[in-house]
Formats: C-alpha cells, structure tokens, sequence
C-alpha cells in the first residue's frame, strides 16, 4: 500500500510540473503575441505618415514602430502591418508601399503605380534636369510660361538651370549662373557649345547620375545643335539626354538680319557663324536631320518646333506669306515665323500627333511666340517629359 500510494504522489508531482511547464509555455506564448498589440499601441503616425493613413487607413493597417530616420540618405521610415511609409528627402514626398505596388502622395495628391514604375513627375523630381537655353541679345528670361508648366508637371525649381552665355559655377550642388550681357551671346557658337558642356560636367559632378534635357529657343538652340556635333566629333560620353529646339534657324541667319543685330549694339563673332550656316541654307536641314538620327543612336530625344524653318527667307514655305522686306523696316523681331500648330517635320521626326498644317493658320506677331502660345508650351513639355524615358 505504501509503494502503491508514492507511485500516486509521484504521478501527482510530474503531472503538476507538466502543466506547470504548460502555464509556461503558453504564459510566454501569450506574452509573445501580446508584444505587437503593445507596440501597435505605443507607436503612432505623424505629420505627412498621419495624412497618408487618413487616405489609405485600411491599406496602410496598423503601425508597428514609430517613425525613424535612414542615416545613409536622411529618408523617414515607419513599418506598418500593411508594409512600409516612407518620406523622401530627395524629392519631400511621402509614400507606402506594400511590397508590390506604391501609393505616393505627390504633385497631383494620391497617385498609386507598381514598384516597377515612375510617374514622370518622379523622374523630374530625382535625376532629370532641364537646361534652358536663351537666344541672341540677352534680355529677360523668355521662359516663364515653360517654366510654370514644367513646375505644374512636378519640377521642382532647382531642377530647371538656366543656361548662361558667361558660363557659371556650382556651389553646394547648386548652379549659379553668371550674370551676362546683350555682348555675351555674340561669342562664337563653339565657345557658347563649350560653356554648355562645361555646366553639364560640372553640375554632373556634384549630382551623380544627373541627366539633361536642353531647351533652346533660337540662339540657344543653335547652341544645342552645335554641342551636338562636338559630341559626335569627341565620342565623349555625355548626361545629356533630349534636346528640344525652339525656334531655331534651320536654314541659317541672313546678311539683312547680321546686319541689324550688329548695329543693335551686341555683334561678335557669331554672326560670321549666322553666314555660315545661311551660305548652305539649302543643305542645313539635311545636315541638323543627320545629326539627330546619330543623337537618336546614343538614346538623346532630338526635337525642334515651332517655325517652318527661316521661312522669312528663300526658299520660302507654305504658311510664311510675309516677305523680309515688307518688314525690314518695322519693329517686327520676326527672324523665324511661327504658324499656329505647324511644326518643322522635314527630316527631323516629331510628335504624329500635333496637327496637320491648315490652309494658312495663324501667323504670330513676334519670334517668342512659341514660348507664349499655351499649345506649343505643353507639346515642348511632353518632349520634355517624353526624352527622359518617364513619359
């Protein structure tokens, strides 16, 4: 009976320390899965996190750690039950992600694309920027239009450089472009396509993996075709991605209008390059054609728009129904007319999509127009957008 009665106390004792063990292991069970509800509740969403999940609250779920910074390039984080928040330092934008699509809150509100993607805003925001290029003389700014429009599409200001025909320097990863004069846009095309190229390489420099579109509008974008046959001549490797001309002579500068910018005061040697380029008038659009097709190799988008061409000049083209001396003694800056929704096709492919020329169109008051007209200032911009692979 006593044998019998310790077997029962010892059969007690291990089924007590079995369910003791048990209480342990579920105690430390429930303590594990009670740690995430006590994290969920100790953390919280702030500032542009909180006005994400207030959009998204049941694709974003429950956060599970406060907000912490990336100490390699100062981005927030915030892990969620959903995935991840993240807010940008490179372009101040905030966004979630749940491993497969993103839902960013950018320029145009809630916006939602695959991670795999880039809304074009995106790309103008990180890498891509637009170099503008004035014309002949100087003066205010002619871009302002371009420049609102780019801002509307998600460029941010740092982002859009102006070119100078003084050259520049970088300073704290910012341009600074040097102040310059009616006299500075008279310096030969090769030097201004020089200075281009130097602002390339050195804002390149302090932005790795920087990338360019010029814009240039008469002069400018002579000077962009001109850094273009230097890079064919070098084989040099170059960020430059689109050039976007406006306005720019096709057929070359003739002796009346060298004549008058000489005596407008600026001169230089550029208008001897004028006559160049206008003794083979006949063959120049072939000649910027070619060059564009061999841009187009290396991946450099090669666009020009709005004028038929030195249509003020022989040979003359449909839609140019004033003659240069009906105009030599007005005010009228006519170098190149502008037809409303015509555009230079020649060689040069565009955009399928802009409009056939009507019967005469309209024909604009002044050489600036293209930069004014609202349609022309959104299909410069979708070329733009179009030469950095985003659009």
């Amino acid at each position: 009976m006593g044998r019998g009665r310790d077997r029962v106390a010892r059969a007690g004792t291990g089924a007590a320390l079995i369910f003791a063990r048990l209480a342990g292991v579920l105690a430390l069970l429930c303590l594990a899965l009670a740690r995430p509800a006590e994290a969920q509740a100790a953390c919280h969403f702030a500032l542009g996190f909180a006005t994400l999940h207030d959009q998204i609250p049941a694709v974003i779920g429950s956060c599970l750690e406060d907000e912490h910074h990336n100490a390699a390039n100062g981005d927030a984080l915030q892990r969620t039950t959903g995935g991840l928040l993240v807010w940008r330092k490179a372009d101040n934008f905030t966004a979630f992600t749940d491993g497969y699509r993103t839902w960013v809150n950018g320029p145009f509100g809630l916006q939602t694309r695959l991670n795999t993607e880039q809304f074009p805003w995106e790309r103008a925001a990180g890498d891509v920027y637009v170099v503008l290029a004035g014309g002949y003389g100087g003066g205010a700014s002619p871009f302002d239009a371009l420049v609102a429009a780019l801002a509307d599409r998600g460029w941010r200001g740092d982002h859009i450089l102006p070119f100078s025909y003084a050259g520049g320097t970088v300073g704290g990863g910012a341009w600074r472009p040097a102040p310059y004069g009616c006299e500075a846009t008279g310096a030969p095309l090769a030097g201004s396509a020089a200075l281009l190229a130097k602002m390339l390489a050195d804002h390149g420099a302090a932005h790795p993996g920087a990338r360019y579109v010029v814009v240039g509008h008469s002069l400018g974008g002579l000077v962009g075709w001109t850094y273009l046959q230097g890079l064919r001549a070098s084989g040099a490797p170059s960020p430059l991605v689109g050039l976007v001309t406006v306005d720019a002579p096709l057929r070359g500068v003739s002796a009346e209008k060298r004549l008058a910018a000489m005596l407008g005061g600026c001169g230089g040697p550029v208008l001897d390059d004028f006559g160049r380029l206008y003794a083979d008038a006949a063959g120049l659009a072939a000649v910027w054609a070619d060059l564009a097709g061999w841009a187009r190799g290396r991946g450099v988008a090669v666009t020009t728009i709005g004028s038929d061409g030195d249509c003020l000049y022989a040979p003359r083209l449909p839609g140019c129904d004033v003659a240069y001396a009906q105009i030599i003694d007005t005010p009228d800056d006519r170098e190149t007319q502008y037809v409303a929704s015509a555009a230079v096709h020649l060689a040069i492919p565009i955009d399928p999509a802009w409009p056939p020329l009507g019967p005469l169109g309209r024909v604009s008051a002044s050489h600036l127009a293209p930069l004014n007209d609202p349609a022309a200032v959104a299909r410069i911009v979708g070329y733009v957008v179009a030469a950095t692979g985003a659009g």
